[in-house]
């Protein structure tokens, strides 16, 4: 494409040596001064290791989810943004206005931990969290910043400020990351050395977090001085964009224009159809905004390329509507969950997104840059407000998500068999753990094995917190006794003494294990079973004696849905049942089709 095309910058528009060192000391000069950047990195680095040490020691508020997850979200969150933000003039008014902004997150912080403190599924949880504070932080700083300084809210200021900050907080990121592998380096190379203090030093809490902290402070300060480079690289990205943007655009088209020939079937088939149409229209809008940012007088295309963009704009409320019917259908087909919850969310902002550009399209035409910058504007406004409800009582997932999904079960749409109750210990949090303890209080006396096994779902999610904590801090699991059938004397004492020794066997911690002597061939010698529980999953062995030792193979077991193997064991008469078909043997080779269900091990080619 040709210049003209594009209408790309000139070369000669980057800043001299000059004039670089001028705008790099009047930076440096409208910065807070070097010592209350020390004073506060200082305090945030002393604190989180604090912090850090009270989860370690087992202390308060290392104890208490709730206060851990509120004051580790105010002290890495507030004086960070303190930091990427404040300047001489107005670093009284940024406090103000950050420190209830703060206290909000930190606030919500108490909730999420509040939620997930009994039961917690809290990695994916805790992403969830740090992702939407991430968003809600960058929103809100530039806002608190344009207000406190008595500055005009349009999107083409809101735009440098959140590119600016964006490119900030990147590479004060990769610094830092950096500055700590080199952190480790040097405890690793004083420990080939012997010098033991220096190794214990690097890697003790109360040096390596707040250097971290230093090195994460000064390095926002020198990015913040040199922030015309940050702008220089944005430019370089948008500038980028400029060619892709074309081309999605003509992917975008192509993709619609073959759709009424195809279908929908084929998308749907993809079981990530609608995961895909909101990538697309969240890449359109993306490049569209990184490149129409300046109103009216940003002219980056030929008119013919424009109307060609115009176009593509025009036709996203139409991906939005198929992404919200092939939702909705899975919505109707298996009720409410965090992740279609989610989904619903993204669509409806990319929609009023989209809309709100084709209203402008339809109203102004080639002036639609008037009515998007204040779609933008007011969108900003709320995604902040979203990402904050997100993470309060209003807008629980799992608890609309379990809601949802007991209503399927009150409504006669799955039955008390077909309820994933792993999916309400593990995914739902609290207010899975609530419904499940509703539903043991209505079906005890109907249905004694479910109860049995909603409370296994939440033993398994205790040891594995258990594990994992215990892991975390170097401790070793304690060793899992083993429930024996029908008694432990009827177990083969050579065997347990074998097991017991048997490192690989004992490599791989387990929920629980069954031992079981029983005459599966009737030949009144009793066969040895361990059967693990690895959480729901599980696994056989039949174990025989040699002259070298104990050999094992393995056998199939199949546990339906919500059966409890303890509860079968300890309720139900054990029957051996006869294979319908005799196994073939020729001259070693075995046939076998009484387990008509089993998987087929395909031969592999070169």
């Amino acid at each position: 494409m040709s210049k003209a095309f594009l209408d790309l910058p000139e070369a000669d528009n980057m800043t001299n040596s000059g004039s670089v060192a001028q705008m790099s000391k009047a930076n440096e000069d409208l910065q807070i001064p070097r010592l209350y950047i020390a004073i506060t990195a200082l305090i945030q680095g002393i604190t989180l290791a604090y912090l850090y040490q009270s989860v370690e020691q087992q202390v308060w508020p290392g104890t208490n989810l709730t206060w851990l997850i509120a004051l580790v979200t105010f002290f890495i969150g507030f004086p960070s943004l303190f930091l990427l933000i404040a300047s001489r003039h107005d670093y009284q008014g940024i406090i103000k206005g950050l420190l209830p902004f703060s206290v909000l997150i930190s606030a919500l912080g108490a909730y999420i931990g509040d939620q997930q403190s009994a039961f917690p599924d809290l990695d994916s949880t805790l992403f969830v969290f740090t992702l939407a504070s991430l968003i809600a932080c960058f929103k809100a700083i530039m806002y608190i910043k344009l207000i406190v300084n008595k500055q005009a809210i349009h999107y083409e200021s809101l735009f440098l400020a959140s590119w600016r900050n964006a490119v900030i907080f990147i590479v004060t990121v990769i610094f830092t990351s950096v500055f700590f592998g080199i952190l480790h380096l040097g405890a690793a190379l004083f420990d080939l050395l012997g010098i033991e203090l220096f190794t214990l030093l690097l890697r003790e809490e109360w040096f390596w977090l707040p250097s971290l902290t230093f090195a994460a402070a000064f390095s926002i300060h020198i990015f913040r001085k040199i922030g015309y480079l940050a702008d220089n690289i944005s430019t370089i990205l948008q500038t980028l964009l400029k060619f892709l943007l074309p081309l999605l655009i003509f992917i975008s088209i192509g993709f619609l224009l073959t759709l009424p020939f195809t279908g929908l079937d084929n998308l749907w088939k993809t079981r990530s159809g609608s995961f895909l149409l909101l990538w697309l229209i969240t890449l359109s809008l993306f490049f569209v905004n990184a490149i129409y940012h300046k109103g009216n007088d940003n002219k980056p295309y030929h008119f013919v390329l424009h109307r060609f963009i115009l176009v593509g704009v025009a036709i996203l409320p139409v991906y939005s509507a198929i992404s919200l019917y092939g939702i909705l259908s899975r919505v109707a087909q298996y009720g409410f969950t965090p992740d279609r919850l989610w989904a619903l969310s993204v669509w409806f902002i990319l929609s009023c997104f989209v809309l709100g550009y084709l209203f402008g399209i339809i109203r102004l035409r080639d002036n639609w840059l008037i009515i998007q910058s204040k779609v933008n504007v007011v969108m900003g406004l709320v995604v902040l407000a979203f990402v904050l409800l997100v993470n309060s009582p209003v807008l629980n997932f799992k608890a609309i998500s379990s809601y949802s999904q007991m209503a399927r079960y009150y409504n006669g749409d799955v039955s008390i068999e077909d309820l994933d109750l792993r999916y309400f210990s593990r995914e739902l949090g609290k207010p899975g753990y609530i419904a499940m303890q509703q539903l043991k209080s209505e079906i005890t006396d109907a249905h004694p094995e479910i109860v049995a096994n909603i409370d296994k779902q939440y033993r398994y999610v205790q040891q594995s917190i258990h594990r994992k904590h215990n892991k975390n801090i170097g401790k070793h699991t304690a060793d899992i006794t083993a429930t024996y059938w029908p008694n432990e004397q009827a177990f083969d004492r050579d065997l347990i003494t074998y097991l017991a020794d048997d490192e690989n066997y004992n490599s791989n911690r387990v929920s629980e294990e069954f031992r079981l002597a029983i005459d599966l061939n009737q030949d009144n010698k009793a066969e040895m079973l361990t059967i693990i529980d690895r959480g729901g999953y599980f696994q056989g062995r039949i174990w025989t004696k040699t002259d070298t030792g104990w050999n094992s193979k393995m056998i199939r077991l199949h546990v339906p849905k919500n059966r409890n193997f303890q509860y079968s064991l300890d309720n139900t008469e054990i029957q051996l049942i006869e294979p319908p078909y005799k196994i073939l043997n020729l001259n070693g080779i075995r046939i076998d089709v009484n387990d008509i269900n089993a998987e087929i091990p395909q031969t592999e080619h070169p």
